[in-house]
């Protein structure tokens, strides 16, 4: 799932989240600008507040977005839209998403992530 050129960092980690929309598929890596040797693995991101609107309806959508060291999704940008109605509720919901922040050590860091919404191999 990694599109466009969004993670570029040398390790790429995803989780899934089972989602009002289906299951929706979270890739991260450490951001480009990050000064790191890469010596450990990061601790995934944990959901903790990840509600859609009830009835929202399937659809493939694709948002690039950075995860903040608070757990926040920030400057989130449309990889791939679905349907309009659908792609606009989807980001208006994921602005009060929130993770417990990827970290490196004990330390939580930024990272570049891409949500992708009904991904998979049929449509």
């Amino acid at each position: 799932m990694d599109f466009y050129g969004v993670l570029k960092g040398s390790k790429v980690y995803t989780i899934y989240i089972d989602t009002a929309m289906g299951m929706a598929a979270l890739q991260y890596a450490e951001r480009a600008s990050a000064d790191s040797t890469f010596a450990e693995d990061l601790t995934a991101p944990e959901p903790l507040n990840f509600n859609l609107p009830e009835g929202i309806p399937h659809s493939r959508v694709l948002l690039s977005c950075i995860m903040d060291k608070a757990g926040a999704l920030k400057n989130v940008r449309i990889l791939e839209s679905g349907r309009n109605d659908v792609t606009s509720r989807v980001i208006t919901a994921i602005q009060h998403w929130r993770f417990r922040p990827v970290l490196r050590g004990d330390d939580p860091i930024e990272v570049d992530a891409i949500l992708g919404f009904n991904i998979g191999t049929s449509r």
